[in-house]
């Protein structure tokens, strides 16, 4: 007699557990290794100890808000907006990241109480959900913990995935493991999708259909700065300014033989360049010296970049939307190499043309909306790169017309917030 799907999840859960306590017991080893480097920073947190700005609200049951890093807890603020407008300012909300960088971004953003990630070790998850008891644990993209969100649904504690995506090649890779993944999604309250593609590669994993439904990216819910040089943390005059987002390793030798092409017809470009990962800022800084290249780092606390330096190396974490809207164009990291891509949506809303490579997987439908509507054109050679920044800095359109373009096809981003926070209120009661 085949096994019943009970048996089944079971047997994937068990497995992926085993799996997990494997690696502890191997991870065991490297603790005092992990403590003599950066890693150390928030290992207890990592392993359920709770700051006590989080625990604080044991006991307040609080709406737990869970997104990887910087990008998505920015993505929740419009949603983070709502929840307090409807739930009234006494409502308690904590939030999490999978990142340093994401929590340090909650309390600044989302103004809420913060933790890393608890590893998602059965023992250390059932010690978090038992001392915080969150009436509703509300998950950005795609973090599909399986411990954390069987947990949650044991314990009664609803969970809800927004702005969640699923690219065609995550789909591919949870597939191996679909066992896995139809527990974890089964478990699962609601699925609050960005496309019908995201969706229909949820159902196909196993997410119960009427439980998926389509309301959009909040990235695009988020209201972009006006597009606007006053809102820039750093001055520089009149330039024209390009920016490099969110760039990675083999990527930033391209963007600068885009840029020394441009600059030799116009000297007075600023390109403001902004790595993916912090602890790749120093690395950056090394390659610009050897090339030759003049540069200041944001760190460095001027108040405006000296005239006659080509570069302001971004080397900060949270500030790079304040630089789109003063851009004439920006080009998307992660696309050049295999990486996916990152959020393409962000400068085009601001204003800024875009430029992406041909590498976009995790941001296909995205890429395809800009492309669309004409203001993004991808790339794959630093001279394709240079060509297509200096058409932008020809480009008579104003900024706010490139940004309203694509605001008409995302649709208007109160109705994305509004129709995700429709999703969550089916779930999870806001008030009392």
């Amino acid at each position: 007699m085949p096994p019943s799907r009970l048996q089944t999840e079971a047997l994937a859960l068990g497995a992926y557990n085993a799996a997990l306590g494997v690696a502890a017991v191997l991870g065991l080893a490297a603790l005092p290794w992990l403590a003599m480097t950066r890693h150390r920073v928030g290992l207890a947190e990592r392993l359920g100890v709770l700051p006590p700005e989080v625990a604080a609200l044991c006991g307040s049951r609080p709406i737990w808000i869970h997104a990887a890093s910087v990008g998505e807890v920015l993505a929740a603020e419009p949603l983070v907006r709502l929840l307090r407008e409807r739930g009234g300012p006494q409502l308690p909300l904590l939030g999490s990241a999978t990142s340093v960088a994401g929590r340090d971004a909650v309390r600044q953003h989302l103004r809420a109480p913060a933790m890393l990630l608890p590893a998602d070790l059965p023992w250390v998850v059932r010690r978090t959900l038992r001392r915080l008891d969150p009436r509703a644990l509300i998950i950005l993209e795609t973090e599909l913990w399986p411990n954390l969100l069987c947990g949650a649904a044991w314990a009664n504690i609803p969970v809800v995935l927004v702005s969640a995506r699923l690219s065609p090649r995550a789909g591919a890779a949870y597939a191996w493991v679909q066992p896995l993944v139809r527990t974890v999604l089964r478990r699962v309250c609601a699925i609050a999708a960005q496309t019908e593609a995201d969706a229909e590669r949820f159902r196909a994993l196993g997410a119960p259909p009427d439980r998926v439904h389509v309301v959009g990216s909040l990235k695009s819910a988020r209201e972009a700065p006006a597009p606007e040089r006053s809102c820039c943390p750093v001055a520089f005059a009149a330039r024209p300014v390009l920016v490099a987002a969110s760039t990675h390793e083999g990527e930033e030798e391209v963007v600068l033989e885009a840029a020394r092409a441009l600059w030799r017809e116009q000297p007075e470009v600023l390109l403001v360049l902004a790595p993916r990962h912090a602890d790749r800022f120093d690395r950056v800084a090394g390659l610009l010296e050897r090339l030759g290249v003049r540069y200041v780092r944001r760190t460095d606390g001027l108040e405006a970049v000296p005239h006659g330096v080509p570069v302001l190396l971004l080397d900060s974490v949270g500030e790079l939307p304040f630089f789109f809207p003063a851009s004439a164009a920006a080009f998307v990291g992660g696309t050049l190499v295999d990486i996916g891509g990152h959020n393409v949506l962000e400068p085009a809303l601001s204003g800024a043309m875009v430029a992406f490579g041909p590498h976009v997987d995790k941001v296909r439908d995205a890429a395809a909306l800009l492309l669309r509507a004409g203001v993004a054109v991808q790339v794959e050679t630093a001279g394709e790169l240079a060509e297509a920044w200096r058409n932008a800095l020809r480009d008579p359109r104003p900024a706010r017309e490139r940004a309203r373009a694509v605001r008409e096809l995302l649709g208007a981003p109160a109705d994305i917030a509004g129709r995700t926070l429709a999703v969550v209120e089916r779930w999870v009661r806001l008030r009392g």
